[in-house]
């Protein structure tokens, strides 16, 4: 790996846990045991997530290892929501605030209703134009059964990328106490009901990856379009992904009335045509400003949520955890040798990480290691747009050959068409030398690459600039390049603009008296020193983890337990605020 510069990262978290414990009694000192009555933590998963485990194994946070499971063994109450993976702030927001409201949460049952209020004026057939299905309620570990949400019973969110938008958004609106949007959820303020709120690579001032990716070409629309609508085409309970978009039209067609024999059932393609015509519930949804991808970008948040926003709540605690996944390119000029020579590694690294393996054999295949427990190895170019020999398979393979056989050759294949495609795109997907400042790092996921590759170029537009600078945010192009993958680094330490300030630990301990004891604390509350709500805390840069890696996905072993000992080291910063 690159630029691994600290580790464990995240040092200065550890020092702000050492100054809270010094100052602030701890549980065991209060009479109380260190793993009850602690605060339940919500994972709240972002942009393109799923909550329920993919296939039934593959976890959000935490892919094959459940990182809730991890901080539960460890005495916290833990509770994990789906959201929609490419809904607005608003649409979000309310499915939060049901789900964690309401009475079960058994992470099966279908069974929770979102009330997302009425239409915006002016886009009232682009906005809720179906009553909103059941929905799967939260998965929740070590909870009471009789907890209920409220002051009494406040949480710590913990999110990833939009779900940290999602929760700056959720938290204003409990405090509002009125809803111009017409949910009845939030008609009444509800102060104290969040502890604090904690954001890993969240894009608090939006990110280029929302331009780049629409940048990309008819076939990405296509594709998009058919993924979205393959999963909507079936039941909520019967989907392996969910992108929940029911209540705005992308629904499963209606089946046909066995009493009325005029009615037939309607085939994917109709559906399709049907959802994608410009009067369609996918092409009004895509084409409106209520989206995930509006609601990510840099007008979106900058000139949107933000402004909306305003002040963070000065009853929550506010964390920021920022990573990156390139390095600096000073004065090289990045060639197409250079790319294919780095696309080839990331293909190799990918498949390495997928299924494991050695990597290329002498015939320009992969071979797999010899611990393997499949015994299987690629006999064809990585490298090609055609393979020229058919998928071997050796006959120490020892069962299921028919299945591994098309899992391997489905693979292959994902890594063949995927090259095809690069390359036949890669003169746009490098930005110009002259404007590119940073490259992405080599074990960056690969499957991020292609973006990455842009975002390291990229231009802020006109409105872009002026919208950034109208908050006091860098309107230097260069300041932009260093990103995760998804996220620009400058964008995730925390909203800019009045009202929002953002500190690092030091700035914070600077100058404080140290020491435990009554006095100690009161002279900290009383000149405004230390850890206070109300103010963006970043703990710092990891310059080894990407967008994906720091949930524990697609990491090998070593990193998935460094990725546990981030968490648990996250879960001693929650134990060790103030009880006040």
């Amino acid at each position: 790996m690159e630029n691994q510069t600290q580790r464990p990262p995240f040092q200065d978290m550890d020092i702000l846990i050492s100054h809270l414990t010094s100052i602030e009694k701890k549980p065991e000192e209060r009479g109380e045991s260190s793993t009850v009555n602690r605060i339940p933590i919500v994972l709240v998963p972002g942009f393109l997530d799923w909550a329920a485990p993919t296939s039934g194994f593959y976890n959000y946070f935490g892919s094959c290892i459940d990182l809730a499971t991890v901080l539960a063994g460890q005495g916290w109450p833990v509770i994990v929501p789906q959201l929609g993976p490419l809904s607005s702030a608003w649409e979000r927001a309310c499915e939060l605030y049901a789900l964690l409201s309401h009475e079960s949460k058994d992470g099966k049952t279908f069974d929770v209703s979102v009330d997302y209020g009425s239409a915006p004026q002016g886009v009232q057939n682009l906005f809720y134009t179906d009553s909103p299905p059941w929905r799967r309620q939260a998965m929740a570990y070590n909870l009471d059964p009789n907890w209920q949400w409220g002051s009494e019973n406040p949480v710590h969110f913990l999110a990833h990328g939009h779900g940290g938008n999602t929760c700056r958004y959720l938290i204003y609106l409990l405090e509002r106490g009125s809803s111009a949007e017409g949910s009845w959820y939030f008609t009444e303020q509800k102060k104290g009901w969040v502890k604090s709120l904690t954001t890993l690579g969240t894009p608090h001032n939006g990110t280029t990856f929302i331009p780049v990716l629409e940048d990309m070409g008819r076939t990405e629309e296509i594709l998009i379009n058919k993924l979205i609508a393959a999963s909507s085409f079936m039941e909520p309970s019967a989907r392996t992904y969910d992108f929940c978009l029911d209540h705005r039209g992308v629904a499963p067609p209606t089946p046909p009335d066995p009493n009325d024999p005029s009615t037939q059932k309607v085939d994917f393609e109709t559906y399709l045509a049907d959802l994608t015509a410009p009067d369609g519930a996918l092409t009004q949804w895509r084409a409106s400003t209520y989206n995930g991808f509006h609601d990510n970008s840099i007008t979106g948040v900058v000139g949107g949520l933000n402004k909306v926003i305003g002040s963070p709540s000065t009853d929550v605690y506010y964390f920021t955890l920022s990573f990156s996944g390139t390095v600096d390119l000073p004065g090289v000029r990045f060639g197409m040798g250079d790319a294919w020579a780095m696309g080839k590694q990331w293909v190799e690294q990918m498949l390495s990480t997928v299924i494991g393996g050695e990597g290329v054999s002498e015939d320009g295949g992969w071979r797999m290691s010899a611990v393997d427990p499949l015994g299987l190895f690629f006999s064809r170019p990585l490298i090609q747009q055609k393979p020229k020999a058919p998928l071997l398979l050796p006959p120490s393979a020892p069962i299921l050959p028919n299945l591994v056989t098309f899992v391997s050759s489905t693979l292959q294949d994902i890594a063949l068409w995927s090259f095809g495609h690069v390359n036949a795109r890669l003169a746009n997907a490098i930005p110009r030398p002259h404007l590119t400042t940073t490259r992405p790092r080599m074990d960056i996921w690969s499957l991020l690459f292609i973006w990455s590759f842009r975002m390291c170029g990229y231009v802020l537009s006109p409105t872009e600039r002026k919208a950034v600078a109208s908050v006091g945010g860098p309107t230097n192009c260069r300041e932009w390049h260093e990103h995760d993958g998804i996220v620009p680094t400058c964008s995730q330490a925390g909203p800019w603009g009045t009202g929002n300030k953002i500190s690092t630990v030091n700035e914070l301990l600077s100058g404080l008296p140290w020491g435990r004891g009554r006095e100690i604390q009161e002279e900290v509350k009383k000149n405004g020193l230390g850890l206070q709500k109300g103010v963006w805390v970043n703990l710092g840069k990891c310059d080894w983890m990407d967008h994906v890696h720091c949930m524990g996905l697609f990491v090998n072993p070593p990193a998935i337990e460094e990725v546990k000992q981030l968490y648990t080291r996250i879960g001693n910063l929650l134990e060790a605020l103030p009880s006040d």
